[in-house]
């Protein structure tokens, strides 16, 4: 991986940091980057005598040091136009599914995390973590959901189960 997309990562996860790390040291420091997911396989066109990337999408999981301990973020990269990238922050820590899967999980997860803290506002939902409590495999497994909702810390348990139509998402 060149030395140039390790500084894009970088920089762009502490772009989203935000209220995750707000009373935390910063920046992030990037340990390691790992290609998860490729959405879209990337497309490169020669412009100005250059290869240029042109269109793709992935997700990449990023070991970042965080004041001396290991963190996981993930983001979505993807073409904005012809040489740009946009990323957008997915979930941070050890979310196992894919990123369907996570879009699918949000509209249980949210939800329930906002009903938990009595917090009507979602734009005042952050994302704390995702951490393992079981191992994640084809039968399924279960993660702790941490966020801040309005202000308030609040957990929930995330249990996915497989089913014929694929994973059944629940939050308590």
């Amino acid at each position: 991986m060149s030395p140039t997309y390790r500084g894009y990562v970088e920089k762009a996860i502490n772009l989203h940091e935000g209220e995750r790390t707000k009373a935390q040291c910063r920046p992030l420091k990037l340990q390691g980057v790992t290609l998860v997911e490729v959405l879209s396989p990337p497309k490169y066109k020669m412009l100005r005598n250059r290869a240029t990337i042109v269109a793709g999408a992935w997700v990449v999981r990023a070991a970042m040091d965080q004041c001396g301990r290991t963190v996981t973020r993930r983001l979505l990269i993807q073409t904005a136009e012809p040489g740009n990238l946009r990323q957008i922050a997915l979930l941070p820590g050890a979310f196992a599914g894919n990123f369907q899967l996570e879009l699918d999980a949000m509209r249980i997860v949210r939800p329930a995390l906002m009903l938990k803290a009595h917090c009507k506002i979602p734009k005042k939902l952050v994302f704390m973590d995702v951490k393992s409590l079981t191992p994640a495999g084809p039968k399924g497994w279960t993660e702790t959901w941490t966020a801040r909702a309005c202000g308030k810390p609040v957990k929930v348990t995330v249990t996915y189960t497989a089913d014929a139509t694929g994973m059944q998402i629940t939050a308590k």
